[in-house]
This record gives structure tokens, sequence and C-alpha cells, in this order.
């Protein structure tokens, strides 16, 4: 399925969130931008660029725990809910605040940082 824009908010529905493997990064097109989408095994939902800022590597094909991910290319690892790179401070993946509204994902565009990215709306 196709991300869908949601017009009035400016968010974008992804996926059931049933369809996310725990620690398993899975990619999502959104126009040009491609987004790194992760649910950890506690059922936290992160969202990040999905483009490696150190070499550009693949970002959604990369394993996480609860805190942290870690790029399949070179190792760089990142924070999840900041996207700080904890090897370097160089570097830095851009975040995004998801929603879990009716057992689907939702994000939105507006980059974030240092915030919980995962909440339910009623």
């Amino acid at each position: 399925m196709e991300p869908q824009e949601n017009k009035r908010t400016g968010s974008y529905l992804l996926c059931p969130i049933d369809e996310l493997v725990a620690c398993v990064g899975r990619t999502f097109k959104i126009g040009k931008l491609n987004i790194a989408l992760f649910k950890t095994r506690s059922g936290k939902i992160w969202a990040l660029d999905a483009r490696c800022p150190h070499r550009g590597g693949p970002l959604g094909e990369a394993l996480c725990d609860d805190q942290v991910l870690i790029c399949p290319l070179h190792g760089y690892v990142f924070s999840l809910e900041t996207g700080q790179c904890l090897i370097s401070d160089k570097y830095q993946a851009t975040t995004y605040p998801t929603f879990i509204t009716g057992g689907w994902i939702s994000i939105e565009l507006s980059p974030t940082s240092s915030r919980s990215l995962s909440q339910e709306v009623p």
C-alpha cells in the first residue's frame, strides 16, 4: 500500500502496526523522501530519514533495539529518539513524529528531535 496523505493534518498513513517486524527497519517512499520505520520490542514506533547521514547507507535495512539502530553499511549507531549518531557528533539522522490511530501508523513530515515519537491518538 502506498502512503496516503491526510491533507487536513499533513500526515501520512503508512501501514498497520502489526505489519512491522520488531527490531527490523522498513522503508516507505513519500514523494521524494524515503522514511525508515522501526518498531522496537517494547512496541514503540520510530521514524527517521532512510538515508544514513554518514555515507548514504540504507537505514531502512538497519536492525534496532529499544534505543538505537545500526547502519548496515558502516556500522554507525544512531539514537532512535533523536537521530544523533553515537559514534560521531558530526552526523544526525532526521527524525519524524509518528502516531498510532486505530492500529495504523501515521507520520508527520515536519522534522522533530528529542521527543517521544510514538503515541496513541484517540
